[in-house]
C-alpha cells in the first residue's frame, strides 16, 4: 500500500506543476508574445505603407 501512496503523491505532484506552468504561461508569457506579435504587425503593415 506504501508504494501506491507513493505514486499517488507522484501523480498529484505532476498534475499540480502541469497546471501551474499552465497558468503561469497564461498570466506570463502569453500576454508578452502578444504584445511582441502586434508589435512585427504593425512593422509589417507600416512598410507595405511605404512601399505604396
Amino acid at each position: 500500500m506504501e508504494e501506491a501512496s507513493a505514486n499517488l503523491k507522484q501523480y498529484y505532484a505532476v498534475c499540480f506543476s502541469l497546471i501551474a506552468g499552465i497558468i503561469l504561461f497564461g498570466v506570463f508569457l502569453a500576454p508578452a508574445a502578444n504584445a511582441l506579435y502586434e508589435d512585427m504587425l504593425e512593422r509589417i503593415s507600416g512598410l507595405q505603407k511605404l512601399n505604396r
